[in-house]
């Protein structure tokens, strides 16, 4: 009725005022404002008389968040209530609402906290004004989405994958080189690559194919799950090397029995295959390491190496001859 009136009046003084000049259209214009401003006051009155049904918003607090997870956006849920018009009137012009909810009530599903509504009755009506009172919920789920970003990391094999006595590990190919992590960014901020195994530790003695699924996390989600690794090994190879006998003793140094030395005595080794071109002179050098006398007066020299680079260990090393027998 109101609408009809209001739309009459504006149909009327747009009629009158065609053929009337600037004043008078400005005259005519700011009677219909009072007329439209009367109107909506009388709208007003009837509507706040009323006792009406009406949809509010009502913020939404999570109690318990674990710190790793923040939501997107301000949480609201809508809620259908039944009040006077003026009431309604009175909680949309003011401040909103807040409700609590218990995170351990909700499900985390792929970045979203999902929770049933019918669990929100009571949390509803303890924060609803007096007057006003619970219809039902706008939704059958509160759904809140939580702040997720996601990265592209290297898969990199475990240190529980070890090579067997005597083989290098070779190149690695995975299959994908690279795996989707989405989870909150306090989370991928820890994170610099994807562990391509687990903790029990596996030897590794030839050309292996292994396939490995992602064990799930709290909040991290991967894409894919399963991964295949190609891993290539090497045997090591022998190197023979020539070498001096290093002599530290002085007294050996003088004696005559120094000059019938073997020159140069044979250094065998078992070294990593890429680690080959990194022997250089300085390494295995060969000392006498001791010297017994027989009851006949012969000096046994024994001779032993040192300097060794970290990739050879001292079983793998052998020295011919081993000792000597002075006259």
């Amino acid at each position: 009725m109101c609408f009809r009136a209001v739309s009459l009046l504006f149909y009327t003084t747009k009629t009158v005022a065609m053929p009337l000049g600037k004043k008078s259209q400005g005259r005519n214009f700011l009677i219909f404002l009072v007329f439209l401003f009367v109107s909506s006051c009388m709208w007003l009155m009837k509507v706040a008389g009323e006792n009406l049904e009406a949809e509010i918003s009502i913020g939404v607090i999570v109690k318990n968040l674990p710190q790793e997870l923040q939501l997107e956006d301000d949480a609201e849920l809508q809620v259908v209530v039944k009040a006077d018009g003026a009431d309604i009137i009175a909680y949309m012009m003011g401040k909103s609402r807040n409700m609590v909810v218990d995170y351990n009530d909700m499900e985390y599903r792929d970045g979203v906290l999902l929770l049933s509504t019918s669990q929100l009755v009571n949390n509803v009506a303890s924060v609803l004004p007096g007057p006003f009172s619970f219809r039902y919920f706008k939704e059958n789920t509160l759904v809140l989405e939580t702040r997720q970003q996601t990265v592209e990391l290297p898969v990199m094999l475990s240190s529980a994958y070890v090579a067997a006595d005597g083989i290098e590990l070779g190149d690695v190919e995975f299959t994908p080189e690279t795996v989707a992590v989405t989870a909150p960014e306090t989370l991928l901020q820890k994170m610099s690559y994807v562990q391509f195994g687990g903790d029990s530790l596996i030897i590794i003695g030839r050309d292996t194919v292994i396939t490995w699924s992602l064990e799930p996390a709290a909040f991290v989600k991967y894409e894919p799950v399963a991964i295949t690794a190609k891993v290539k090994t090497e045997p090591y190879v022998n190197i023979s090397l020539p070498r001096r006998v290093q002599i530290d003793d002085d007294s050996l140094r003088a004696a005559e029995s120094a000059c019938r030395m073997p020159v140069p005595v044979t250094v065998t080794c078992k070294v990593p295959k890429s680690m080959v071109s990194e022997l250089c002179d300085e390494h295995l050098k060969v000392n006498v390491v001791s010297r017994s006398s027989s009851a006949y007066g012969r000096d046994t020299l024994r001779f032993g190496v040192s300097a060794l680079p970290f990739f050879v260990k001292e079983e793998r090393v052998t020295v011919e001859p081993e000792l000597i027998v002075l006259d």
